[in-house]
């Protein structure tokens, strides 16, 4: 009897049995992971990276910067090489921010080797802020960036700067971002610095500003109603702001003068993009 009770306990926990067992469960495990990838990879595309802290981080003239600390992953982004390539067709909310060291800074945002949209800090321990719409596609390629999401479905969007050199603007008046990086729909106007919107949702919104040889102080308006406001306490210092707000068909959004007399080149960017 008891030579029967060991035989059985032996089939039971017999190397074969266990090997199976194991290899079950590790097959149940793997398909989970695999399933939670191709989940990952179906929905938007995103990443966000930031500098290691600890100090300044040098880097020489014209050299791409590698955002290595990687706060939110994507396999377009090579932390590495500080490149961003997307690997899918779409329209972008792309967001830079900077911070000089011990000295002035200056930054630009680029596609494919092409200037996009520049950041500067006039002093030590400044902050920047820009933020663009894009539509890249396969194959493009961008660097010195912090942050990218992509939709999966085209919204109304902009993204308007001004020209090179100084713009006056007069207090009371809209500012007119009449050079055009992104236009998706017609709503925005350049010629009157005025976006009428056409389609009822929840947009994101950001301006940038840089003053001229004098203190600026501009706000965003919403039907005439000042939603935020911006300034700069000194000559060519920067201010940003980005909001979401719900908006209906029939609203319009400005940048208006507040106080000044100018302001200064492609620092200066009004984008607005429905994201819901």
């Amino acid at each position: 009897m008891f030579e029967k009770e060991r035989k059985r306990h032996r089939k039971i926990l017999r190397p074969d049995t266990l090997n199976q067992l194991l290899i079950k469960m590790m097959m149940t495990h793997i398909f989970t992971c695999i399933l939670f990838v191709l989940m990952c990879r179906s929905s938007n595309a995103a990443f966000t990276a930031t500098l290691p802290t600890g100090g300044a981080h040098y880097y020489a003239l014209n050299g791409i910067i590698r955002y290595n600390v990687v706060l939110l992953a994507d396999d377009d982004y090579n932390s590495g090489s500080g490149v961003f390539k997307p690997s899918k067709n779409g329209t972008y909310s792309v967001s830079v921010t900077m911070m000089s060291g011990t000295v002035a800074a200056h930054l630009t945002l680029r596609k494919n080797a092409v200037t996009y949209v520049w950041l500067y800090t006039g002093n030590e321990y400044d902050m920047a802020t820009q933020n663009v719409n894009m539509d890249l596609k396969v194959g493009d390629q961008a660097e010195q960036s912090i942050s990218w999401k992509h939709k999966t479905t085209r919204s109304a969007g902009f993204t308007g700067t001004l020209q090179l050199n100084y713009n006056p603007v007069s207090i009371g008046t809209c500012v007119k971002y009449n050079r055009m990086l992104y236009e998706m729909t017609t709503e925005y106007n350049p010629g009157t610095g005025l976006f009428t919107v056409a389609s009822n949702g929840t947009y994101s919104v950001s301006v940038s500003m840089m003053s001229g040889t004098l203190t600026a102080h501009t706000t965003l308006r919403k039907n005439g109603i000042i939603m935020v406001w911006l300034y700069t306490g000194n000559q060519y210092d920067m201010a940003s702001q980005t909001i979401n707000c719900d908006l209906v068909e029939g609203d319009v959004l400005c940048v208006q003068m507040q106080s000044g007399s100018s302001l200064f080149s492609v620092y200066n960017t009004f984008t607005a993009v429905r994201i819901s």
